[in-house]
């Protein structure tokens, strides 16, 4: 109950700025009530997830769009997310009376700043952002692909120079294959997945995932170790989540093709199972495929409800594509 609190008050102060600063700049933001399905309104349902709301978000500022990774305050009335155009976006989400998410506002966007202090808004090389993760001490983990790095900024939003860390080896061969993924395991090691990550088994049907062998921060590409999960199909893993339990690894894996369009699967695995050399065998959670609620979904986070349920929000990027949406999407996890 300490280590909660204690993580609660970092989380507090990280995204409270200094005296006298406000980070970033206020940001023109809508949004508006989506459905699981829209052939058929009353579908609440799709595999283990029950629909708990979702909205889209809209805003005239050519700078908004393209947003991963997604952390929510422990009381989740306030997201922050990073856009592969080199930006961060905090808003504050609002919830009916049962707690069933139907809208945003009071938005703020500011650009994030590389290693060398520099202004990475609108740069898509540079600043292709694509996962945050805050650690317990509040400083904030970002990982990007192209310029292939894991950047850690002093909190959040992730407003500051930061420090970049290491990477794993070989971890990603193609520009737009990178990390996609970060998560803390409750022992302190560190976890990446990548869309592009290369099978160290010749001829295996698997994608690598690293995990650091200890619990502080990587300082050479020697301090990953591998772990694998099984291919399905075209799909990749763009995002990987703790559940609130502490029991399992949960991620997302995305998949597109002109005949099937956008594909995305919600999987776990139990925590006790990822060891280095571990083919991780995963349990399917959901599969959202059209007529549902389908798009570039990217982002992933879990919660104790205030009854004690298991909240997942996704969030998908639209890559700054009018025929993409940027979707936050509540569900509760249900045992079957």
């Amino acid at each position: 109950m300490r280590a909660a609190f204690a993580l609660f008050f970092l989380a507090v102060l990280a995204l409270r700025p200094a005296a006298g600063e406000t980070p970033g700049q206020p940001l023109e933001l809508s949004s508006r009530l989506v459905k699981l399905n829209i052939q058929d309104l009353s579908q609440d349902r799709v595999g283990r997830l029950v629909w708990r709301g979702g909205i889209e978000l809209l805003s005239p500022d050519p700078a908004f769009g393209g947003l991963s990774g997604l952390w929510l305050a422990p009381d989740a009335r306030r997201a922050v997310m990073v856009s592969d155009e080199g930006r961060w976006v905090a808003v504050s989400l609002v919830y009916d009376d049962d707690g069933d998410l139907v809208g945003a506002g009071d938005a703020r966007i500011g650009a994030l700043l590389d290693a060398a202090g520099r202004d990475l808004g609108g740069d898509k090389v540079a600043g292709d952002a694509e996962a945050l993760l805050v650690l317990p001490d509040g400083s904030a983990l970002v990982s990007f692909e192209r310029v292939h790095r894991i950047a850690r900024y002093p909190g959040l939003p992730p407003a500051g120079v930061p420090v970049d860390l290491a990477i794993p080896a070989g971890h990603a061969p193609k520009a737009n294959e990178g990390l996609e993924g970060l998560a803390r395991l409750p022992d302190g090691r560190l976890l990446a997945l990548s869309e592009g990550l290369t099978a160290e088994r010749v001829g295996a049907t698997v994608w690598q995932g690293a995990m650091t062998a200890g619990p502080g921060l990587p300082t050479s590409a020697a301090d990953w170790q591998a772990f694998h999960l099984p291919q399905d199909a075209d799909l990749a893993p763009v995002e990987a989540a703790l559940g609130p339990e502490g029991v399992w690894l949960y991620w997302l894996e995305r998949g597109w093709s002109p005949i099937g369009g956008i594909r995305v699967k919600l999987k776990r695995a139990p925590l006790a199972t990822l060891q280095p050399g571990a083919l991780l065998q995963p349990e399917e959670l959901a599969y959202l495929v059209a007529p549902l609620t389908a798009d570039n979904y990217e982002g992933l986070w879990l919660r104790r409800g205030p009854s004690g349920e298991t909240l997942v929000t996704i969030l998908s990027d639209d890559n700054f594509q009018d025929v993409q949406r940027t979707l936050l999407l509540q569900f509760e996890l249900t045992d079957q």
